[in-house]
């Protein structure tokens, strides 16, 4: 089975964000010894910024980035400001500097440019596939090469080396759909605006259950299973 990791992005260039991401152990670490105590807090609070993911994070209830972000204030005694942002935006304000921290990120080569991740949590992808994904289908690779056959996605998400050639792929070949987020994402599957979306149950079961929104289970055969290459 494909893992998902979630991780905390900080922006590689701050020393400051690199600390906090390892609790107070690097504040105490960076403190000299010879110097009287001073705070390692930046002249200004440091931007976190949420983006909606489920269990991760959701406007109104929180999730394990916002007990995360408040932990780490807590730890560090610095100043946070937090916002909340579609996820696309996150990483282009990481690279110029705009915001500090995020969570909930994926680690790829290009963002090792300019973040630095920490990981916090490993989770299961699994593929969401609706009605016309014939139920024998069992790999990437076959949904593929089913020209018929087209898939969902949130703008700017990445999954996993292994699924992320597939879905470059199907992006090239205009088989790809986008969402703004992941509860319109979900919404846009149930409306069968596409044929099948990766995700992770805790993302899946969020909005079916917290988010109340329709499962599709009952007007389409929703299939949830670890898909292959």
């Amino acid at each position: 089975m494909l893992s998902r990791e979630h991780w905390v992005t900080v922006r590689q260039q701050r020393q400051l964000a690199r600390a906090v991401a390892v609790l107070a152990l690097g504040l105490t670490l960076l403190r000299p010894v010879s110097a009287a105590p001073a705070s390692l807090c930046p002249d200004h609070p440091i931007r976190f910024a949420h983006y909606e993911f489920g269990m991760a994070y959701s406007s109104g209830y929180g999730g394990i980035d916002d007990d995360l972000q408040k932990e780490l204030m807590r730890r560090s005694g610095c100043a946070f400001e937090v916002s909340l942002q579609p996820r696309a935006r996150t990483w282009v304000d990481l690279k110029s500097g705009s915001i500090d921290m995020a969570g909930s990120g994926i680690q790829t080569a290009e963002r090792d440019a300019f973040a630095w991740f920490f990981p916090y949590i490993i989770e299961d992808n699994v593929m969401v596939l609706g009605p016309r994904v014939p139920r024998s289908m069992q790999s990437f690779k076959a949904f593929l090469a089913d020209p018929q056959l087209t898939l969902g996605g949130v703008r700017s998400y990445r999954y996993s080396a292994n699924y992320d050639a597939f879905v470059d792929q199907l992006i090239l070949a205009r088989r790809h759909s986008e969402a703004a987020d992941p509860g319109a994402l979900f919404r846009m599957f149930e409306a069968r605006r596409f044929d099948a979306f990766i995700t992770n149950p805790l993302l899946y079961m969020y909005y079916v259950r917290v988010k109340g929104l329709p499962d599709p289970q009952p007007g389409l055969r929703a299939s949830i299973r670890s898909m292959p290459s």
